[in-house]
């Protein structure tokens, strides 16, 4: 299964090289992924260099001319989904940072491989042991689909940080473009 793995950047130049370079260092050992980031508009010193060095490598970008920050990182989230040719895609926060150095991408996937049930696989440095003892504790049904949820832990995906079956994001709705405060859980 391919992946895409999608990051928004606005003027954090630190952290999308921090979290890129660690992706890329990850993930090397699986071939099948696209990565693109969406800069918002970034005046930040040397950041227009490194999205001209990173596409050089391969990584899709996309640079925005204006800013709206109430609903750029909505917007942004939305065109990687838009613009992934994967059919699992992962969102990251801009300032998260890989630690495992790989073979742990193939067991994500293996997880949409072998239930047909799942619609996404949160990311977190507990994953390896909890995907394997705490898969679920809880199963809400709607009229539309099956949710599994832990409420250990805050219910809230944010800007993803998850692997996403593209199907579900579609079949859900993507992020909400219109929101009065980007901190805000619209």
């Amino acid at each position: 299964m391919k992946v895409t793995f999608g990051i928004v950047n606005c003027n954090r130049l630190h952290y999308l090289k921090a979290c890129l370079e660690s992706l890329e260092l990850s993930t090397k050992d699986y071939q099948n992924k696209e990565i693109i980031v969406i800069d918002n508009a970034s005046i930040e010193p040397g950041t227009q260099e490194y999205l001209n060095l990173i596409e050089k490598r391969g990584v899709k970008v996309v640079r925005n001319k204006v800013r709206d920050p109430s609903n750029e990182f909505a917007k942004g989230l939305n065109k990687i989904v838009e613009m992934s040719t994967g059919e699992i895609i992962c969102p990251l926060s801009g300032d998260l940072q890989f630690s495992i150095k790989g073979n742990w991408l193939p067991e994500f996937i293996s997880v949409f491989q072998k239930r047909n049930d799942v619609g996404s696989v949160m990311l977190d440095i507990q994953r390896n042991k909890t995907i394997k003892t705490e898969f679920r504790t809880d199963i809400v049904d709607t009229n539309l689909c099956r949710f599994f949820k832990n409420l250990s832990r805050p219910p809230i995906a944010t800007s993803g940080n998850s692997l996403f079956l593209k199907s579900t994001l579609l079949s859900l709705g993507t992020w909400c473009e219109y929101n009065k405060n980007h901190e805000g859980t619209d």
